[in-house]
């Protein structure tokens, strides 16, 4: 219900207004491009296709 007031109070003071309220633009580096969680187990090589770093811009580093 607190929802549906806001929103809609969101509504009529944009509605006054020339420019309609933007979302804010996407982060450039989303969950499938950073690591938030390590899983400490070993990988047989056999099994591995391919690797690579994530990007510098992630708040973990590693090699995926």
């Amino acid at each position: 219900m607190q929802f549906l007031a806001v929103f809609d109070i969101l509504q009529l003071s944009s509605s006054g207004s020339s420019q309609a309220i933007q979302p804010s633009p996407a982060s450039p580096y989303t969950p499938s491009e950073c690591c938030f969680s390590y899983i400490k187990s070993r990988l047989r090589l056999a099994n591995l296709k391919g690797f690579y770093t994530t990007p510098k811009e992630c708040f973990s580093p590693a090699t995926v």
